[in-house]
């Protein structure tokens, strides 16, 4: 690890636990958002320049508050109440205890915003109810490599900004447990772009999602399988993704989750980070629309 991601690291890690430890100012409006980088499986390279990533979109754009933490464990009803979305860039059976399990689906449920990227889905596999909520759970990745992605969707928030179709090259999942009927499917694989014959693909109907959406009780989830290269985070589509403005008036949302008691970033003391905004946005006008 160099000096250089030793030093982000510890700043990230600093920076997070004083927020949990302040108190929240009176009036505080922009949308709050927890980014979740714990590995307890494979832990991808690519994280700590995902964390500088969404860093510096938020200097450009203060529509956004982002606290990052790689520690599972601080993910308590207390701390939950504190954001509107959670964003699970992460592997592995994380250190949620029962009540931490129940007290997360009910933040979503409540009416919070779940971002997955990438793999998100090779996440609690012994948790079931997380399988449910993010419609399905990583089964290999066939190819990796410069791959078609079709955009389903054109007209969805979140995809409105993309073509048709794209290129991009990147680690390709496929999942298990999953079934485009239990979700809206924004982007997915052109198969025509890969070799389907290869021994590692596993489903058989050639059906291969790269990003949706869901609802959850009052809240929403989206997710991404895209995300496990560098490349893609240097990618100025991929970065629009989470930073553009869209859908008009939805560019300026206010908070929609009731203001609670507890620590929280002061706004001086903080990072202010316009992160994930579309997606964070689509997510919150499930607080307040029962359109999907």
């Amino acid at each position: 690890m160099t000096q250089r991601y030793r030093a982000i690291i510890f700043a990230l890690a600093a920076t997070t636990w004083m927020g949990l430890l302040e108190e929240r100012p009176t009036g505080q409006t922009l949308p709050r958002v927890l980014y979740l980088t714990h590995s307890a499986g494979f832990a991808h390279s690519v994280l700590p320049f995902s964390e500088e990533v969404l860093l510096a979109l938020g200097r450009s754009d203060n529509a956004f508050h982002i606290d990052i933490t790689r520690d599972a464990a601080i993910l308590t009803a207390d701390v939950l109440s504190r954001y509107d979305v959670v964003v699970f860039f992460t592997t592995g059976e994380l250190p949620l205890n029962p009540q931490q399990q129940e007290d997360f689906l009910a933040f979503i449920r409540s009416g919070g915003g779940f971002v997955g990227i990438h793999s998100a889905t090779d996440t609690f596999y012994d948790w079931s109810a997380y399988g449910e909520l993010l419609g399905g759970y990583f089964d290999n990745h066939p190819w990796r490599q410069n791959v078609t992605v079709k955009v389903e969707n054109p007209a969805h928030p979140i995809t409105k900004h993309f073509s048709e179709s794209f290129r991009i090259s990147d680690e390709i999942y496929q999942f298990k447990n999953w079934t485009r009927e239990n979700v809206n499917v924004l982007l997915s694989l052109d198969i025509s772009s890969v070799d389907v014959d290869s021994p590692q693909v596993h489903r058989t109907d050639n059906d291969f999602a790269l990003a949706w959406t869901k609802s959850y009780g009052a809240g929403r989830m989206f997710y991404t399988a895209l995300g496990h290269e560098e490349v893609v985070w240097r990618d100025d589509r991929f970065q629009n993704w989470w930073q553009t403005e869209y859908c008009g008036p939805l560019g300026n949302l206010k908070l929609s989750r009731p203001v609670t008691n507890g620590s929280y970033y002061s706004t001086e003391k903080r990072r202010k980070v316009g992160v994930v905004t579309n997606a964070t946005q689509y997510l919150m006008v499930g607080k307040r629309s029962t359109a999907r």
